[in-house]
């Protein structure tokens, strides 16, 4: 659940000052994107500019942010998701009250000028000592730093049951049956792609009969489907959802549903 309060208009406004000033004197929606546009390249190369300052996993980040935001301003991506986040952004700035305004959107957002700046909130961008040292010492230096990586990798790992447990093999044998009476689909039928393909859901109704979703679930892909933002999914990707409420082993599988309403 996100921190409503750390991710509201109000906090936007005193962490982005910046790039609510640069469109708050556009004279329309259009000159509004091309500040934003001018905005984010102008940041990148500020820190791509001061290489010795910046780490390569800072310049990454940076890059990645920058190309994500550009994506997102553009008018075709207005056009296609029904939303716009420069008109957002610049209603923002003159003070407009946005309601429609999820934290979700102020986090994913706040998230991006933040990489952008070089410095992402609650990020650990895993800064190496690497190049403090050479020779036989950066190798050791970078099989620790690995290590420790790797550990940490264990540690989320083990968090989850693994798919080759027989309780995990035996439960989604389960749903595969329940889904194939479904669908009156064949074993052979099941195992053919192109019949898969064929009955690609992107129906929130159909999908609800194929596997139990929460309410937040079902506004989420109800919302995708309002906004026209891409949705489809097939019968043997159903197979790998949890059918408990509690979501206990596939967080995975039904966030990709949640983040369809984060706009």
């Amino acid at each position: 659940m996100l921190n409503k309060l750390r991710w509201c208009a109000r906090a936007f406004k005193e962490d982005h000052a910046d790039v609510l000033e640069v469109v708050r004197s556009a004279a329309d929606l259009e000159a509004a994107r091309s500040a934003l546009f001018h905005y984010v390249t102008e940041c990148q190369f500020r820190i791509h500019g001061k290489r010795p300052e910046h780490t390569p996993w800072e310049m990454t980040v940076v890059r990645d942010c920058a190309r994500v935001l550009r994506t997102m301003l553009t008018a075709s991506s207005d056009s296609r998701a029904g939303f716009s986040v420069v008109r957002a952004i610049r209603d923002l700035a003159e003070g407009e009250d946005r309601p429609d305004l999820s934290p979700a959107f102020f986090g994913e957002l706040s998230h991006l000028f933040n990489g952008l700046r070089g410095n992402p909130e609650g990020i650990d961008l895993g800064i190496s000592s690497v190049e403090e040292v050479s020779g036989r010492e950066a190798a050791l230096v970078r099989s620790e730093e690995l290590d420790h990586i790797w550990e940490g990798i264990e540690e989320s790992m083990a968090r989850y049951e693994s798919g080759l447990e027989p309780e995990a093999m035996k439960r989604r044998e389960e749903r595969r049956r329940k889904v194939q009476e479904v669908f009156g689909a064949t074993d052979s039928e099941w195992a053919d792609w192109r019949w898969q393909v064929r009955n690609i859901i992107d129906d929130p109704r159909r999908l609800a009969e194929a596997v139990v979703l929460r309410d937040d679930e079902r506004r989420a892909v109800e919302t995708a489907v309002r906004m026209r933002q891409p949705f489809g999914i097939t019968p043997y990707y159903i197979t790998l959802m949890d059918r408990q409420p509690s979501r206990r082993f596939d967080h995975a599988v039904f966030h990709a549903l949640q983040l369809c309403s984060v706009k």
